[in-house]
């Protein structure tokens, strides 16, 4: 498979409130530039049940010299689009079992928003890439912490 390497920069205010985050990916293979912003807020429902519910959107912001914002790789046109690609909606539960370990659950739906985007996915021939469109996608596992 193609490998590339990136900076990742992480930027997180935390308050009571509304969390806001940012997250500037930079390329430099290809020099391109990712940022992922967005705002997400933890809530704990129930004081003696440890269960944490997260909802969060995300918007991530492309150059034209980055390749794709999610796994979509195959596409055989590039494009030489920037601005907004992508947006994501998310939601995280947690459910600690101990202070050290517990399980979560999670659940986003993803959709490709720029449009030439849409467009160079609906022309990309090969497999059926236009299904990277818009496209939800969940999972379960478990979590420790050291």
């Amino acid at each position: 498979t193609n490998t590339t390497f990136d900076w990742d920069f992480n930027f997180t205010l935390k308050n009571p409130y509304v969390t806001p985050f940012l997250n500037v990916v930079h390329e430099y293979v290809n020099k391109g530039t990712l940022l992922e912003f967005g705002a997400k807020r933890t809530c704990k429902f129930f004081e003696d049940l440890p269960l944490t519910i997260t909802p969060s959107v995300t918007f991530v912001y492309r150059d034209d010299k980055y390749d794709w914002c999610f796994p979509t790789h195959g596409f055989t046109e590039r494009g030489n689009t920037w601005g907004i690609a992508t947006m994501k909606l998310q939601l995280d539960v947690n459910y600690k079992i101990t202070d050290n370990f517990g399980i979560f659950a999670k659940v986003a739906y993803c959709s490709l928003i720029d449009n030439d985007l849409r467009d160079i996915a609906d022309r990309s021939s090969g497999a059926d890439y236009s299904k990277y469109k818009d496209f939800a996608w969940g999972g379960v596992g478990l979590f420790f912490v050291f």
